[in-house]
């Protein structure tokens, strides 16, 4: 998919200004352009995580959620090599390390932000990230989240120019 020149022509503004406030940042700024190791999130993702955070009933599940974004490419799908290494990356160390994360992978699947499938003897062994926005529109609409929360979800996607999804539209947590 291809920038619009509207993007395009936005994109040069900001680095020009970049430019003028910091002469040379070029260098010394990550680029998905340039750079390799990137993936594409959602601009909502800080509030998605906020609400993981808050509806973990033990422990803080959130930062699992954002590993796995890190892992993921757009198809949202990643295979589970190492559940230790996984484990530590989303800040988990000690013998309870791959024991809590697999809790909090059960926790966003519960909340319906991931779908998983076995490999082989593993139980954990693909996972597929769902749409973050229909899965808070379904939460909202059974009223399991607080009404804050949406109001700051519904503004920042007003923001960035995102649609509020309905809630049910393509949404199934199961396993």
């Amino acid at each position: 998919m291809f920038a619009s020149a509207r993007t395009r022509r936005l994109a040069r503004k900001r680095e020009e200004l970049r430019e003028t406030l910091w002469p040379g940042a070029s260098a010394n700024v990550w680029s998905r352009h340039r750079d390799k190791g990137f993936t594409t999130i959602p601009r909502s993702l800080p509030l998605i995580l906020r609400l993981i955070s808050e509806l973990t009933p033990k422990g803080d599940a959130s930062s699992v959620y954002l590993d796995l974004w890190a892992r993921s490419y757009d198809e949202g799908l990643l295979t589970v090599h190492d559940e230790q290494e996984m484990a530590f990356s989303a800040g988990y160390d000690g013998p309870r390390a791959a024991r809590t994360w697999r809790e909090h992978i059960d926790t966003l699947v519960d909340l319906g932000f991931i779908q998983t499938k076995e490999l082989g003897n593993r139980d954990i062994g693909h996972i597929l990230i769902l749409d973050p926005h229909k899965v808070a529109a379904q939460l909202h609409a059974t009223g399991g989240i607080p009404s804050e929360w949406w109001n700051a979800f519904v503004t920042r996607l007003n923001e960035v120019g995102a649609t509020v999804p309905v809630a049910g539209a393509g949404t199934d947590h199961k396993k």
